[in-house]
């Protein structure tokens, strides 16, 4: 075999090796200087800036804080938030929310951005924040954590929810003036009494959305009785309930404890918002999900001829504005019934006028034959 060939072993300069350990000394040296003024750079963003930062572990505990995120939360120190979570300074609710998008965040490595959050809070009112979450990593690129930033938004978001109330609260006064708008039409274009009344509960039910409305007309006792005073029966009512009522006759008594009793007899609105309060009120078994009422007066020349029931299933449901304009509907009504009623009266004196003529005229042509007899 040939000789293997040794290679001298390369030497180094004189020097040499007091330089690399220099050198490396000065490497280790600047890296510690970079992530000492890393951590003080990171110590005075999260000191200073007016959003919510924070670092979060695997489960979703805080790491670190900045000022203005453990301000927010009701912290003198953002050292307090270290291993705590959500749900130590949020409502269930939200923390679980937040919870919930942390997780899918390590477990998928998809960033949530510029998201709108409502947070809710055990001790005080809602606000609403502008946040970004991402996935926290370490120098190998792995998950380790969470950690976003936020910004306080609540005054633009209540702002743009007034801005939507108003919107919505006018789109609701529009349908409603269109509502009353069709509603006097119809009733000054029917003439029969009781169509008019079974047409215009329906047609107020459909176009308001409401649970029920029923109309009762005045009439007096049937008996001489004067103690017995005067009643309300029910002349048509919407759905089932209506049809079952009327056909059982129900009339409430003016003046009574009914809604409608004292509604008559006194000429106002009576309105219940909430069923629980103590109030003089005629409970309907036949309607149980009634939780708001509105009783309104059917007045027309300055005389109440009877009442209109309106009901909702939701609390509070009827607002003064409502009052105002289901009350322009009852008078409109109340004016249509009179009217009718004048024309069936007017029809049957005519009917009654033409029979005396007809009975006239056949007396006199007998009389007149009986002479030529």
């Amino acid at each position: 075999m040939p000789e293997q060939r040794r290679l001298p072993r390369r030497q180094l300069p004189p020097g040499k090796i007091e330089e690399d350990a220099t050198v490396s000394d000065s490497t280790i040296d600047r890296q510690e200087a970079e992530q000492k003024l890393a951590a003080s750079l990171l110590a005075a963003l999260l000191e200073s800036i007016p959003d919510h930062i924070y670092f979060k572990d695997l489960s979703s505990r805080f790491l670190q804080i900045s000022r203005s995120l453990a301000g927010w939360i009701g912290l003198a120190d953002p050292a307090q938030a270290i291993a705590h979570t959500d749900f130590d300074f949020f409502t269930e609710e939200h923390a679980n929310a937040a919870l919930y998008d942390e997780q899918r965040i390590i477990h998928t490595g998809v960033p949530l951005l510029n998201v709108e959050e409502k947070e809710t809070w055990p001790d005080r009112t809602e606000t609403w924040v502008s946040t970004s979450k991402l996935p926290l990593r370490d120098a190998e690129g792995r998950i380790v954590g969470t950690f976003g930033i936020s910004r306080d938004i609540t005054e633009r978001k209540l702002a743009e929810l007034e801005r939507d109330r108003l919107w919505q609260a006018l789109a609701q006064r529009n349908a409603q003036l269109q509502a009353v708008a069709e509603i006097s039409l119809m009733t000054s274009s029917i003439l029969d009494p009781e169509e008019l009344i079974a047409r215009a509960v329906e047609l107020i039910g459909q176009r308001f959305g409401l649970y029920y409305v029923g109309l009762f007309l005045v009439q007096e006792a049937p008996t001489v009785d004067t103690a017995a005073g005067s009643w309300a029966s029910l002349r048509a009512g919407t759905g089932e309930a209506g049809r079952e009522m009327k056909r059982q006759g129900q009339k409430l008594k003016v003046g009574g404890s009914s809604m409608i009793g004292q509604c008559i007899a006194q000429g106002q609105a009576y309105r219940v918002s909430d069923l629980h309060q103590d109030v003089v009120r005629f409970a309907n078994p036949l309607l149980p999900e009634t939780r708001s009422e509105l009783a309104l007066p059917l007045t027309s020349r300055g005389t109440t001829i009877g009442a209109l029931t309106i009901q909702s299933t939701a609390e509070s449901a009827f607002s003064d504005q409502d009052v105002a304009i289901f009350q322009t509907v009852a008078g409109q009504l109340a004016n249509a019934i009179e009217n009718a009623r004048l024309f069936d009266q007017t029809q049957a004196s005519l009917e009654e006028i033409k029979a005396i003529q007809r009975q006239y005229i056949r007396e006199g042509w007998s009389r007149y034959l009986d002479r030529r007899k």
